[in-house]
């Protein structure tokens, strides 16, 4: 385990109105997470509320995942919400996806 010595931030956030985010990055894992599992493969775990979703295509999220000794900076360029807001699948930019 590594402590990168950062500060828990305690917001008094509503946790019962939080969303379920799932990036994703190729074709297969779509297919699958937009019937509300978590992975490619079949197993019970997900968030099967509502499989009927919008797409937006003027989302943006930009973050830095950092391992001990990676960084990545991972882009996403749009995303599927689903009708409840229940879940957001953001699309990889520079994956399967978005390839031209």
């Amino acid at each position: 385990m590594i402590d990168l010595k950062e500060t828990p931030i305690f917001n008094k956030a509503d946790f019962t109105k939080e969303m379920d985010v799932g990036s994703c990055d190729r074709w297969k894992l779509l297919y699958s997470m937009l019937k509300g599992s978590y992975t490619e493969s079949d197993t019970n775990y997900g968030n099967y509320e509502s499989d009927k979703y919008e797409f937006n295509p003027n989302l943006h999220i930009q973050y830095e995942l950092i391992t001990d000794t990676e960084t990545f900076k991972i882009e996403h360029y749009c995303a599927f919400v689903n009708e409840i807001k229940t879940r957001i699948i953001p699309i990889q930019e520079n994956s399967s996806l978005t390839s031209k």
